[in-house]
């Protein structure tokens, strides 16, 4: 696999750093004023979200509450805010005290 110094493209090389760069967690979303927040449950990394991808966009449409189901997943940070990939997995509710605990 290229680094991603090493690709020609620039769209290319500016996706493959994000993707080097993300962060892979169990979050829990909250929501501040307007704001979407994913706080990863373990490094307790915060991050702002932005409702343009599937996973996000469902999440805010779903409502979010003190006791939303933990979602394993990475993010990725942009300048407007993170993305949260495809391939998320939620776990039941009930789960997040073990998790935080782990």
């Amino acid at each position: 696999m290229a680094h991603a110094a090493e690709l020609e493209d620039a769209a290319a090389r500016a996706i493959a750093g994000a993707l080097l760069r993300s962060q892979r967690g169990v979050f829990a979303f909250a929501r501040i004023d307007d704001r979407l927040l994913a706080k990863d449950l373990w490094s307790r990394a915060e991050f702002v979200v932005v409702a343009r991808d599937g996973v996000a966009r469902d999440v805010a449409s779903a409502g979010v509450h003190y006791d939303s189901p933990p979602c394993q997943a990475r993010i990725v940070a942009t300048a407007e805010g993170a993305i949260v990939l495809p391939g998320a997995v939620f776990h039941p509710a009930d789960a997040r005290p073990a998790i935080e605990r782990a």
